[in-house]
């Protein structure tokens, strides 16, 4: 995810980041856990 969101733009765009603030990889995979251990992943997809 963090490459996708360095390569494109639109990605970029809709989940509202710039260059500046792309999370690497540990944070993107904190936020799902912690997605995943309240049960919210479902709800967003």
């Amino acid at each position: 995810m963090e490459e996708a969101l360095y390569e494109t733009t639109i990605l970029r765009q809709f989940s509202g980041l710039n260059l500046e603030r792309i999370p690497d990889e540990t944070t993107i995979l904190n936020f799902r856990r912690l997605l995943e251990k309240h049960e919210l992943a479902a709800g967003i997809l």
